[in-house]
């Protein structure tokens, strides 16, 4: 519900979780962003088959939801590369020197209906059926909802030796795609940091959420690394550097423990009759 009321109009909200929870936060979501769902990405990955009595899994799932009737889809910022085959496909140069494809336009009673690659002759005789697909205004091939990607290797500079690590290149795609530059990117748990990492990688404002005492030991160095222009791997970006700020939130109990407590005449003698109470239960129970 706070993911929600903080999530701009334009914005999309990405939950990943595992297998044994992954439908209840399907429910979960579908009666908070009511007709707002946006698609289920799977990310798949290679591994050792181990399972021998059922199929071994080697998917995880991330659902994707919206705030309002428009969403930031930045589908060219991490568009694939054409093929050579498909490149090949533009045999047809025209007198600007541009590479292009024939179709049809797969108008009413049209003879060529939708064809690809139909003759030149019909730009000649029809052109009114034909459609010019121009090589150099694909940006790539439109993005599907799963991608092939290996977990992070053991060795490479990018893993840290947290359990759960996602590869930047995977959660570079989501920014990419539902962001622009200085928007901010919220991730509620941070766990080893990578989202935080790569928002901060790709010029995106951030602001990231841990509980966990591996903050310390595992975000804050990462981190640093990153800001004082080390490698650590994942992906590449000109700009290196910069600053972060990070607040220790107390807890209830911590405020109350840490509070320095005015005291009261009456207060002050019970200390000075009863040397060996504790300061701390005369306080307490004295109030």
């Amino acid at each position: 519900i706070l993911g929600k009321n903080l999530l701009s109009d334009i914005g999309s909200f990405y939950l990943h979780l595992d297998e044994n929870a992954n439908y209840f936060g399907r429910l979960l979501m579908d009666s908070l962003f009511t007709d707002n769902f946006l698609n289920e990405f799977i990310w798949c990955y290679r591994g050792m088959a181990i399972a021998k009595n059922n199929f071994t899994r080697r998917h995880d799932t991330v659902l994707i939801y919206k705030n309002q009737e428009n969403n930031i889809f930045n589908w060219e910022e991490i568009a694939e590369p054409l093929s050579d085959t498909t490149v090949q496909k533009y045999k047809h140069t025209d007198e600007n020197g541009r590479k292009y494809r024939l179709h049809g336009k797969n108008l009413k009673d049209s003879p060529i209906k939708n064809n690809t690659d139909i003759d030149l002759k019909w730009l000649e005789t029809n052109p009114e059926l034909c459609r010019i697909d121009y090589l150099d205004e694909k940006a790539g091939v439109k993005p599907r909802d799963w991608v092939q990607m290996d977990y992070i290797n053991v060795m490479s500079n990018e893993k840290i030796g947290f359990a759960t690590q996602k590869p930047e290149e995977l959660i570079s795609k989501f920014i990419k795609a539902s962001s622009n530059k200085q928007s901010t990117v919220l991730d509620f748990f941070a766990g080893s940091g990578t989202t935080a990492i790569t928002a901060h990688k790709l010029n995106r404002r951030w602001i990231t959420v841990e509980a966990g005492l591996h903050f310390n030991n595992i975000i804050l160095p990462r981190f640093k690394k990153l800001l004082m222009g080390f490698d650590c791997g994942g992906i590449t970006t000109e700009k290196q550097g910069g600053f972060v700020k990070y607040f220790k939130l107390e807890s209830y109990e911590d405020t109350l423990n840490n509070l320095e407590f005015k005291k009261t005449e009456e207060q002050q003698r019970s200390l000075d009759f009863h040397p060996e109470a504790k300061e701390d239960y005369i306080l307490n129970y004295s109030l």
